[in-house]
């Protein structure tokens, strides 16, 4: 389940070194992008997630080939472990999660496409640095023909066939 914190938290990191957290939504000086709020792995590691600014998003992706499986992108928190998995399927192409992952913004390359949950967290607390018109790929499969995507207007999830052209934003994350 997400976590929300106060405006400018310090909380101790892995290696036990303090790290001040942004306000929910404010630009992270250093980090590349915007403090989404803090999230679990699948294995339960505290991340920060960070989403890459406005001018990063990727017009018309499509997220990858009908009717074929993904196996390893069913994560709903972890888009991390949801890209390296469609990067790594020999034969098919995943447009949406290897324009992400090619991302270099701001001295960082290790952007991935993010999972519904991490977009769900990202409309919380950042909604106002998403387009309203459209909607964003995540890159959570939802069965053999579809993928879950997000709304920024009214909130709403929902899968939509994986060869729809959608936008696409990149993200980020901070070990805590």
């Amino acid at each position: 389940m997400p976590e929300t914190t106060a405006p400018n938290t310090t909380i101790a990191g892995q290696s036990g070194a303090a790290i001040q957290l942004p306000a929910l939504g404010a630009l992270w000086p250093g980090q590349g992008g915007y403090f989404a709020g803090l999230s679990r792995t699948t294995d339960g590691r505290t991340f920060a997630l960070i989403i890459a600014p406005p001018g990063c998003d990727i017009e018309d992706m499509a997220w990858g080939p009908y009717g074929k499986d993904a196996p390893g992108t069913g994560h709903w928190t972890d888009g991390a472990a949801n890209t390296l998995a469609a990067c790594d399927i020999a034969g098919q192409d995943f447009p949406a999660a290897m324009a992400c992952a090619a991302c270099a913004h701001d001295g960082h390359k290790d952007w991935y496409l993010p999972a519904i949950g991490e977009l769900q967290l990202a409309h919380m607390h950042c909604n106002d640095l998403f387009k309203k018109d459209g909607y964003y790929w995540s890159s959570t499969q939802h069965g053999r023909g579809g993928a879950w995507c997000q709304d920024f207007e009214f909130g709403f999830s929902y899968g939509s066939h994986k060869d729809a052209q959608r936008r696409v934003r990149p993200a980020r994350r901070l070990f805590i």
